[in-house]
């Protein structure tokens, strides 16, 4: 009888012991399921923000690339010299206008002033001006001189606002502040006149 009780605590026991080792391997392979789950998910997170940071860097680029209708928009233009300048997209509009004219070419140099102001200087000695409030005005010949000699984008007399006219006698163009014209004197010399405003 002893054989036999200590055959059934024998295995009572070796039931015991293996319904624990069951049950442990169950409790790891739910803790190595749950694992691998949370890894999933956190990959799949990693992921969406990838793709969404990705997504907003598009965006912020194509933003700020040109696009036809908008005076706050800015495109690179490139110089005669290949140096590339963030300008208006409007105003890369009428650089471009201008060179296809024949009559300026490339810009050779733009330089920005204050409160959005620009101006392009060509080879030819003509220049094109810009801001948001004026558009983009061609300056040329001897009164597009007589404005870069006083100041260019700092002349208190500001930008033109309009293209030369022809007038009695000369040439005369409209500024933010005043009026440049290039008249023939008394003597037959033509000589600038500024008149303020």
């Amino acid at each position: 009888m002893s054989n036999t009780i200590s055959r059934r605590i024998l295995a009572g026991v070796a039931a015991t012991t293996l319904a624990l080792g069951v049950t442990a391997c169950s409790e790891a392979e739910d803790a190595a399921s749950q694992a691998g789950d949370a890894a999933g998910s956190a990959t799949s997170a990693a992921g969406e923000a990838n793709e969404s940071a990705t997504a907003s860097a598009s965006e912020s680029a194509e933003s700020s690339e040109s696009t036809e209708g908008s005076d706050s928009e800015t495109t690179e233009f490139k110089t005669a010299d290949g140096k590339s300048v963030l300008v208006p997209a409007a105003f890369a509009e009428a650089l471009d206008d201008a060179a296809g004219d024949g009559d300026f070419g490339t810009p050779a140099t733009i330089e920005e002033g204050e409160n959005g102001s620009f101006l392009a200087a060509f080879d030819n000695g003509n220049h094109i001006t810009y801001s948001e409030e004026t558009g983009a005005v061609k300056l040329i010949g001897e009164i597009g001189n007589t404005w870069v000699a006083d100041g260019a984008l700092a002349n208190p007399i500001g930008l033109p606002t309009d293209t030369e006219s022809e007038v009695d006698g000369g040439w005369t163009q409209e500024f933010q502040n005043g009026t440049i014209s290039w008249l023939k004197g008394e003597a037959g010399d033509f000589a600038a006149e500024v008149e303020q405003a």
